[in-house]
């Protein structure tokens, strides 16, 4: 018996790991801004972490903008550690919850590997390529996925994620366009967290299904 109960809790937190490590995300992103001594595209001598003219990248950095170490960088990599492995896990797994094509379950597997993979490896010299990546394969997972929910008849996903999606986009097409850079810090945490709570609340309802992949 208490084998079996503590299989059944593995699982259980197996299942819902992308909720329990985006919960983390959260936590371990305000400790790292807590501890970040300073400095911002708008003004490199401020004191502490502003939400407003702070990336949320810039915590994982091991020497603040206003050139301090930054003690909480350790924190904000497992951070980003958690929420891309959270999403990749999420959307790879997504075809056991919701019928699909086995087409489509393949593509969205590929690219939600691809997210996660990248998503852990968003600091360090690797940062810039590891985003692009991240940046398109989560285009690809977001647009298979939103298909998937109007294929069963998920319309508040749909639209909770139609939404994330064009956040993110928009995000995107400021940060690679360099335009209103004033205002991406401040906006890119808007997006983020919309994706993130959806994820996290999608994880929580849809675990309680299993459906098998239909087939092509």
């Amino acid at each position: 018996m208490k084998q079996a109960d503590k299989k059944f809790n593995l699982y259980a937190v197996l299942e819902l790991y992308p909720a329990l490590g985006i919960a983390a995300y959260f936590l371990l992103f305000y400790v790292a801004a807590k501890l970040y001594p300073g400095g911002s595209q708008a003004d490199l001598r401020s004191t502490g972490y502003s939400w407003i003219n702070n990336y949320w990248c810039e915590l994982m950095n091991h020497a603040a903008m206003n050139g301090q170490l930054n003690p909480g960088a350790g924190y904000a990599i497992i951070a980003m550690m958690f929420a891309g492995s959270a999403i990749g896990v999420f959307f790879y797994r997504l075809p056991l919850y919701c019928k699909t094509t086995a087409s489509k379950a393949r593509i969205i597997r590929i690219s939600a590997a691809l997210t996660g993979i990248s998503g852990v490896m968003l600091f360090g010299d690797f940062h810039n390529p590891a985003l692009l990546c991240f940046n398109l394969a989560t285009l690809v997972t977001l647009i298979v996925a939103l298909i998937i929910m109007l294929e069963n008849s998920r319309k508040a996903f749909f639209a909770a994620g139609l939404l994330s999606m064009t956040l993110i986009q928009i995000n995107n097409v400021m940060y690679y366009l360099r335009l209103g850079v004033q205002h991406i810090p401040w906006f890119q945490k808007i997006a983020i967290s919309a994706v993130l709570l959806w994820v996290a609340v999608m994880n929580v309802k849809l675990s309680r299904f299993k459906r098998p992949i239909s087939g092509d």
